[in-house]
C-alpha cells in the first residue's frame, strides 16, 4: 500500500480536496547542488635555461702549444733543484752522456750557444765532479768531455725525475689521449724535418711551407 492510500484510509469521513491536500506530506526539497568550481589554471611551463655563453676568448693553437711547452720546461727546471743545476747545465750533462766523449765545440752546437760560452758550462759541471776533460785520442791538441761516475749517477737520477715530472703533468689525460697526443707531436716533428729536406707532403698552399727564421737555422744544423 502506497503512502497516499494510507493517508486516505486515515481520513475520517468525507473531506474537501483542500483538506486532503493539506494532509499530504510536502515534497522534500532537492539538495542544493554545489556551485561549479572554476577550472584551475594550468601552470606556466618552466622557462628553458639560457644557453651558456663562452666569454673566454679562444686561444690560438700555436699559443697553446707554447704555453704547454713552457709549463713543462718550468717543471723540469724545478726538478733540477736537488742537484743545484740550472736547466742548461742539466741539458749539457745529458748531452755529454748521450754523445759519449764529445768535444766542447760539438757540445756548444747542440746547446746552440757560442763556443766561448760552453766553457763556463763545462767548468761548472767539472767543479761539481760530474764531467771531466780528457785528451782527444784522435788529436792530442784537443780535449773531449765525458761523465764521471758521479755524473752518471746524477744523470740517471735526473732522467727519473724528468719522467716523473712528465707523468705528473700529462697524467690527467687518459691513456688513449696520451697515445693520440704523442702520435700528433711525432707526426708534426717528423714532417717539419721533411719540410727542411724538401720531401714533405704537407700542402704548401694551405699556409705551410719551409721553416723560416730560427726554425730554418735549427733545421740546417
Amino acid at each position: 500500500m502506497s503512502r497516499t492510500q494510507e493517508l486516505f484510509r486515515a481520513i475520517p469521513g468525507p473531506l474537501s480536496a483542500g483538506a486532503i491536500l493539506s494532509r499530504m506530506p510536502s515534497p522534500e526539497p532537492a539538495p542544493a547542488s554545489a556551485p561549479a568550481s572554476a577550472p584551475e589554471p594550468e601552470p606556466d611551463p618552466a622557462p628553458e635555461p639560457a644557453a651558456a655563453v663562452d666569454t673566454e676568448p679562444e686561444i690560438p693553437l700555436g699559443d697553446l702549444f707554447l704555453l704547454t711547452s713552457r709549463q713543462v720546461r718550468h717543471r723540469w727546471a724545478a726538478s733540477l733543484t736537488p742537484w743545484d743545476l740550472a736547466p742548461h747545465q742539466g741539458r749539457a750533462l745529458r748531452l755529454v752522456a748521450d754523445l759519449g766523449p764529445v768535444r766542447p765545440g760539438v757540445l756548444a752546437e747542440h746547446l746552440r750557444i757560442a763556443p766561448r760560452s760552453v766553457t763556463d758550462v763545462v767548468d761548472a759541471l767539472e767543479q761539481r765532479g760530474l764531467v771531466e776533460r780528457r785528451p782527444d785520442p784522435g788529436d792530442r791538441r784537443a780535449t773531449v768531455l765525458r761523465l764521471t761516475a758521479a755524473g752518471r749517477k746524477v744523470r740517471a737520477a735526473i732522467d727519473a725525475s724528468r719522467r716523473e715530472t712528465v707523468d705528473d703533468f700529462f697524467g690527467w689525460l687518459s691513456g688513449p689521449d696520451q697515445v693520440t697526443l704523442r702520435h700528433l707531436l711525432v707526426q708534426l716533428t717528423t714532417d717539419d724535418d721533411a719540410v727542411a729536406a724538401g720531401t714533405s707532403t704537407r700542402p704548401i698552399d694551405q699556409g705551410h711551407g719551409a721553416p723560416t727564421g730560427a726554425a730554418a737555422q735549427g733545421a740546417t744544423r
